[in-house]
């Protein structure tokens, strides 16, 4: 057989590296005792043989610790792995397989004595200079993907896009134009076709279809599942209560006559009569069930004289509301968009939408483990598929999509984290509750203490009219009798005012123990639940922030677009954004990006060329930050 020496000769770098000093053979015994103690062999450095502190990638796709492949670099220029001659020795930070190294280690502390590499300097970050010029060359190629345009507040940039107006453009034989008004703290967008008297817009943007124009919020992210009837209204606040026959509003209700219902025109729903369970003479079924037509128990005993029913919800719809001519649709109709049986929610944001698959659990309901990207096809007048986008141990936090660009962000998942935090803040709604009636027993006490200083109040006055009544005894006593019957009188007095007055000092006492109690038990609950929002607020901000990643994908020219292969990922950058913006293509092919992380928003123009191969770059792009505060 061969042995390892063999192996190596297509590898010349590396067999001398291994063989021409006593450090290559303990390195290789590190490594056999690293594998022997179960060190995951994708954390492996390939030249030195030791677990990895710092990866990081060479331009051939490949990741070695920075100290080994720099050393590498001195004496080859080729790929250690490969040995394909390098062009470019840019080396970029592999910060997605580092979180998962550093993860590892915090898992098992048991096998720290592997670690103890050299930190890189900080110039290997992406700063400029070092060995091979790879902070340069990092820079100049993300300069072929975006360019930094500069940060701004949160809150600016919010209120430019409520008061932006989009540009002028022609589609399906019509011009449309696009005018604001303010109307308070809210800016109305207003519509023109071909030059008419424009119209004011339910929603911040419109796509124009062949068949007319929807109305749509592309921040909105809403269920596939609705109730009946409230695709495009709102819910009526009165509820099953409603008696207004004009009102406009959604009524997803049972009606409470139900079966025994006659008004023709009733806008609640109504049971079928099969589920008409008549009143009997023994019990349960001589007493009607207290949810009446409402009850949704299939095991309910009790009579249901008028029938019941479930309100059962129905697939979401996306509705066209005006013609091409801004003409408001008397009866709106749905657009050709199917929702998905696995996806709990979409995202419409006009030529494409996103639909989102959770997790499993409840507790994971908006942690969106599979995004599925569909795009309007002009030609056939429907939505199509583009592909499912995942990412494992993650879950997708926001996405954009718009011209050739489509941009997803991705935070870390961890099923217990996630978990605890929607136990804590299911314990803390009990808290609220629980304080809110704490909250009313303490008033009630006041109550009780106010009650309870008006009749030590009232005690103080019937003390004084004793007083009187005692002076009014003295006189008389001191007209009637002798000094004997005085002084026995005296102490008489003495003794009912010190009983009058303890009687009072003692409910006085009262009063104050019961309030000092009760102050004590505000104070204690208070206590509780700012400890455990300080806890939530850890948890909440806990997050592997070098796992975070940000993909933009760009279509490639003379694609078709509904292909996921036509859409080629560009750039991989991990930090987590909390939000995204995608602005409109331009006549140059460029799109703004916004990038939000907390209260700052990065800007960027995005600049791939219309053939993404032409790029010259070994994507997709994973540099190691974008901008210098980013």
């Amino acid at each position: 057989g061969c042995c390892w020496q063999d192996w190596l000769k297509p590898f010349p770098g590396l067999a001398l590296d291994f063989n021409a000093t006593a450090r290559g053979t303990a390195s290789l015994a590190s490594s056999s005792r690293a594998m022997s103690g179960g060190i995951p062999e994708m954390f492996m450095c390939p030249i030195s043989q030791n677990v990895m502190e710092y990866p990081f990638i060479t331009t051939a796709g490949n990741s070695y610790e920075h100290e080994a492949i720099v050393k590498w670099f001195e004496k080859n220029a080729t790929d250690p792995l490969t040995n394909v001659k390098l062009e470019d020795k840019t080396l970029v930070p592999n910060n997605s397989l580092r979180s998962q190294i550093l993860a590892w280690f915090e898992d098992h502390p048991e096998e720290a004595r592997f670690r103890g590499a050299s930190k890189p300097p900080d110039d290997a970050y992406g700063g400029g200079g070092g060995r091979g010029g790879a902070g340069a060359a990092a820079e100049i190629g993300l300069n072929r993907i975006m360019r930094y345009l500069g940060p701004a507040e949160r809150k600016k940039v919010a209120a430019q896009r409520q008061a932006a107006v989009p540009e002028q453009f022609r589609q399906h034989g019509h011009t449309y134009s696009f005018s604001s008004n303010r109307n308070g703290n809210q800016t109305i967008l207003k519509a023109a076709c071909d030059g008419e008297l424009g119209v004011s817009m339910p929603e911040k943007a419109m796509f124009v279809t062949a068949h007319g124009i929807v109305s749509y919020d592309p921040t909105e992210i809403r269920d596939t599942r609705v109730l009946p009837g409230t695709d495009f209204k709102d819910i009526c606040k009165f509820g099953s209560r409603c008696r207004e026959a004009t009102c406009t509003f959604a009524h997803p209700f049972v009606c409470f006559k139900g079966t025994t219902c006659v008004q023709g025109n009733c806008k609640f729903l109504h049971p079928s009569r099969a589920s008409v369970v008549p009143t009997g003479a023994s019990y349960p079924l001589s007493i009607v069930c207290k949810y009446n037509t409402a009850c949704t128990n299939t095991r309910c005993g009790f009579a249901h004289p008028c029938g019941r029913m479930a309100v059962v919800r129905q697939k979401a719809q996306v509705f066209i509301t005006h013609s091409l001519t801004l003409r408001e649709l008397g009866e709106p109709y749905p657009i050709a968009l199917e929702m998905l049986d696995k996806a709990t929610n979409f995202q419409f944001q006009g030529e494409f939408v996103f639909f989102f698959e959770p997790y499993p659990g409840t507790w994971a309901k908006e942690h969106y483990k599979n995004v599925i990207v569909y795009r309007f096809d002009p030609q056939r007048q429907s939505y199509r598929e583009i592909g499912e986008y995942s990412l494992d141990g993650h879950y997708c936090n926001c996405a954009v999509a718009a011209g050739r660009y489509l941009v997803i962000s991705f935070w870390p998942y961890n099923e217990e984290a996630i978990r605890t935090i929607w136990e804590s803040l299911r314990v803390a709604r009990g808290m609220e509750t629980e304080i809110q009636a704490k909250t009313k027993e303490i008033a009630s006490i006041k109550g009780d203490l106010i009650a309870k200083d008006a009749e030590i109040s009232r005690l103080q006055d019937l003390v004084v009219e004793k007083d009187r009544y005692i002076a009014w005894c003295k006189e008389y006593i001191a007209q009637m009798n002798a000094q004997i019957r005085y002084g026995q009188q005296k102490a008489y007095e003495r003794r009912q005012e010190q009983r009058v007055q303890q009687e009072a000092r003692q409910g006085a006492a009262a009063a104050r123990r019961e309030a000092a109690v009760a102050r004590r038990q505000l104070r204690d609950t208070e206590a509780k639940w700012r400890k455990e929002r300080q806890r939530q607020e850890s948890n909440r901000s806990e997050r592997l922030r070098l796992a975070d990643p940000i993909h933009i994908y760009a279509l490639e020219m003379g694609t078709s677009g509904f292909s996921k292969q036509d859409w080629k990922l560009v750039l991989d950058y991990h930090k987590g954004a909390h939000d995204l913006y995608l602005g409109e293509a331009r006549s140059d092919g460029t799109q703004t990006i916004e990038i939000t992380e907390h209260d700052s928003v990065f800007v960027f123009d995005l600049v791939v060329p219309s053939s993404v191969r032409s790029v010259g770059l070994s994507l997709p792009l994973v540099p190691g930050r974008l901008c210098p505060d980013f």
